[in-house]
């Protein structure tokens, strides 16, 4: 719950966030091979939002990319298939480096630092 808060704190700045499951399994509409485990599912301020926690430096954050942008695409597909919003965001407990961060805008994902 505490993560969620402080997510909708930076990216919502409104009061309603609730947990709806932790670890879960999300699967492309119409492709049931491409699977991925996601580490929080929660409403904020009335969104279904999916949210992965990264607790790294980002060293090698190379090999996040592929689980990210995968995330992140089934979420879209999830949406556009069920015609509401859904918001994906990615979560981490230590700096992101800038070049990181211009990544992850280019590729549409909201990344949340925890202070």
């Amino acid at each position: 719950m505490a993560v969620a808060k402080k997510i909708h704190e930076k990216t919502i700045n409104q009061k309603t966030a609730s947990i709806l499951g932790f670890n879960q399994t999300i699967q492309m509409p119409h492709d049931p091979e491409i699977k991925r485990q996601i580490d929080i599912h929660a409403t904020i301020n009335g969104t279904n939002t999916w949210i992965e926690c990264k607790n790294t430096n980002w060293k090698h954050w190379k090999k996040y990319k592929k689980q990210l942008k995968e995330q992140k695409k089934i979420v879209e597909q999830m949406s556009n298939e069920k015609k509401r919003s859904l918001q994906y965001i990615v979560y981490s407990k230590q700096k992101i480096p800038d070049h990181l961060i211009n990544w992850f805008q280019k590729n549409n994902i909201t990344a949340v630092k925890d202070e």
